[in-house]
């Protein structure tokens, strides 16, 4: 073989040899902690309004923005894809009603908490910036305690429901190394919760609920 050909091919398997590496090093799984703040987005008015369709003049105020906790694990398939699940707490959210008049009173509490599954797209900033949009589906369970005390008696109810909703979210992503990243990101979990009908009346504690939250991630 010609000295030539000896260096092309040197030079050949010394860049096949360091792509090798290259990938070797990759950091594709990754884990994360996040916490911020969860917001139910209940429609009083609804509530309302249905209470005084069936007779209660009524007033309804809610307790509807909680601290929220997710726990995260992904893959990233390239530097525009990955995917996701995770674990949040969505936080307690409550709904208070009473007549003014009466004393008539409604109240329902509700916590909820979901099991996650996303896909995510990337579009890198830079070397370090990233945005991302988040689309999946949100498997939640909530807790919930209602109870009615009217001229009629006291009526109560008790029950954990689960469902499947839409999710979609979006955020900023900061890589610090090729192991340390934070992000910051907004996300909504659909139609959270259900229907509970106290002293004849359907009351609708359903809410979509949105979470704003900074998270702490490890590659590798």
């Amino acid at each position: 073989m010609k000295p030539h050909s000896l260096w092309l091919v040197a030079a050949i398997m010394s860049s096949v040899g360091m792509a090798a590496m290259a990938a070797d090093k990759e950091k594709n799984f990754y884990v994360g902690l996040g916490a911020g703040s969860s917001n139910a987005r209940l429609d009083a008015d609804k509530i309302n309004g249905a209470l005084i369709d069936e007779g209660f003049d009524t007033t309804t105020s809610t307790e509807h923005v909680d601290t929220s906790v997710k726990l995260y694990g992904g893959y990233r398939f390239s530097r525009f894809l990955a995917a996701e699940i995770g674990l949040t707490d969505l936080g307690r959210f409550r709904a208070y009603s009473k007549s003014p008049a009466t004393g008539d009173t409604f109240s329902g509490s509700t916590e909820a908490y979901s099991l996650d599954v996303s896909i995510l797209g990337m579009l890198p900033l830079g070397e370090s910036f990233s945005l991302f949009l988040r689309g999946g589906a949100s498997a939640w369970t909530t807790r919930l305690k209602a109870a009615a005390r009217t001229a009629a008696g006291v009526t109560s109810d008790s029950d954990s429901e689960t469902g499947v909703s839409p999710l979609a979210g979006a955020g900023l992503a900061y890589r610090y190394s090729p192991e340390l990243s934070f992000r910051v990101e907004f996300e909504r979990h659909f139609s959270v919760g259900k229907d509970v009908e106290l002293a004849g009346v359907p009351l609708d504690y359903k809410a979509p609920v949105d979470l704003i939250s900074l998270a702490v991630q490890y590659s590798f």
